[in-house]
């Protein structure tokens, strides 16, 4: 008989109390959507069934209960993400409001509740949407907007037929103008977060995407090959007005070669920096003062002055564009010039730089470097070594020379950023005579083999070309797939 009569009340409370907030549930099921995409799937799954326990449990307690329970399950959820997450992070924050709506969906009894809970549903819709902006989460923000109205109505006490009305007639005006806005205004292909950091937001204010992979110490073609598919963000420029010998803005992109790793040694397939390398001393020597770059290099085009966010890679790598005219904050050039931090960088940094985009070295190369720039493997790749020698027959011109090996890419040959290397011994053999495929690794690392066979010094960076122009900014948001080699000769 006990057993009856509790179930009686259960039935009888869960009519009573949670029929009025069914529509409630469906959105906030709906909202859950696109944090499936944002959250692990055990923590995901674990809110999502306390949330439903919750919400039908709390028909059978009192207001103080059902408030003592919500304010439990907020307080234990988001202890347990802002220690997974981080207390900073947006990704952090987004989450705490999902459990937020699970909490308060469980004590929700009043008007006054239900209209909050539409507007906490309505907040993590917008969270959403920054978060996972995917055709998903677009339609579940529409169904939202259309609930909301419905719900909101209805506790006006206003006749279904003219909540919908009122929803629909809302997102019909909006329709008209969002379609025009978004096939002819320039759009923000970054994300909101990253503007907002180049604006003066705190650093720590992010989405926890991670770190950044950086570029390895050594290069390999599979690197570039596995960083092409990659969005993963890298930094973040913005570059300022200038008069005279600076560039106005953003410079033609093809002149823009963010420099990372100077690469001088070439075996196993792999490119590698000089010798001890991973030593502080050995980076911090012939370290090169503004005054030491101007007297060594010739600039041959304008200066351009931009401001960069680097996102965290655990890497001491802080690039900046070729060549930079002078270090910034905690950052050296180095004497191969290439910008340097003094620490790794475990959080974003932010550095103002001015580099002149193109010159000219005036200077000789050093002894110890010009034999290392021409250093080749002596059992790799006899094919290529053969057509170098003939190649360099037919001129004593080192330009002219340069000029026959670039050339000889046009016939044929084609460029694919994912292509990986064939694994082969004579992998350069192999890509120059037959498959002709590749990435920039292979087509760098090619052009330099056959000038070094020539007898010209030649070494490759790794780094990033071009970058993607935000709208209506003079910001540039360079991501992991623009990752690129290009070679350097001393002609």
């Amino acid at each position: 008989m006990s057993m009856s009569l509790s179930n009686t009340r259960f039935f009888t409370g869960l009519h009573v109390q949670r029929k009025q907030d069914m529509p409630l549930l469906v959105m906030q099921l709906l909202v859950s959507i696109p944090f499936f995409q944002v959250m692990q799937f055990p923590l995901f799954l674990a809110i999502l069934v306390v949330g439903l326990l919750a919400f039908w449990g709390a028909g059978l307690m009192g207001n103080r209960a059902r408030s003592f329970m919500a304010v439990c399950i907020a307080a234990t959820g988001g202890g347990i993400l802002f220690w997974q997450f981080g207390w900073q992070e947006i990704s952090a924050i987004a989450v705490f409001f999902f459990v937020i709506g699970w909490s308060k969906l469980a004590e929700t009894t009043s008007r006054k509740d239900r209209r909050f809970q539409v507007i906490l549903i309505f907040l993590q819709v917008v969270f959403a949407l920054l978060l996972a902006p995917v055709f998903t989460t677009f339609l579940v923000a529409l169904i939202c907007l259309l609930l909301g109205f419905v719900l909101l109505g209805s506790e006006m006490n206003i006749g279904l037929k003219k909540q919908l009305l009122s929803g629909g007639s809302v997102i019909l005006i909006a329709v008209p103008l969002a379609i025009p806005l978004f096939l002819f205004f320039p759009r923000m292909n970054a994300n909101l977060f990253d503007l907002g950091m180049m604006m003066g937001l705190p650093g720590a204010l992010q989405l926890s995407a991670g770190e950044t992979i950086p570029l390895n110490d050594s290069v390999g073609f599979d690197d570039l090959a596995e960083k092409s598919n990659s969005d993963t963000r890298v930094l973040v420029a913005n570059f300022h007005e200038g008069v005279g010998p600076f560039y106005d803005g953003i410079p033609p992109m093809e002149k823009l070669y963010w420099k990372g790793p100077v690469l001088w040694t070439y075996e196993d397939n792999k490119w590698a920096p000089r010798e001890g390398w991973n030593k502080r001393s050995n980076r911090l020597k012939g370290r090169m003062t503004e005054e030491d770059i101007n007297r060594t290099y010739e600039r041959t085009d304008k200066f351009t002055a931009y401001s960069v966010a680097l996102f965290p890679s655990n890497s001491y790598w802080t690039y900046a564009l070729d060549l930079p005219a002078r270090s910034a904050a905690s950052t050296y050039v180095t004497r191969d010039m290439q910008l340097l931090n003094l620490n790794p960088v475990r959080q974003i940094l932010k550095y103002h730089m001015t580099s002149f985009l193109g010159y000219r070295q005036t200077g000789e190369l050093p002894e110890e470097d010009r034999k290392r720039a021409l250093q080749v493997p002596t059992d790799r790749d006899p094919k290529l070594k053969s057509l170098a020698l003939d190649l360099r027959k037919e001129t004593s011109k080192p330009e002219e020379f340069a000029n026959k090996v670039l050339r000889m890419f046009n016939e044929g040959y084609r460029y694919n950023p994912s292509q990986k290397s064939s694994g082969k011994q004579n992998a350069m053999d192999h890509f120059l005579f037959e498959e002709k495929v590749g990435n920039s690794a292979h087509y760098a690392s090619v052009f330099a083999l056959m000038m070094r066979h020539g007898g010209v010094p030649t070494r490759l960076v790794a780094g990033y070309r071009g970058g993607n122009v935000v709208g209506l900014t003079e910001m540039v948001l360079i991501l992991e797939n623009s990752a690129y080699v290009w070679a350097e000769s001393w002609i």
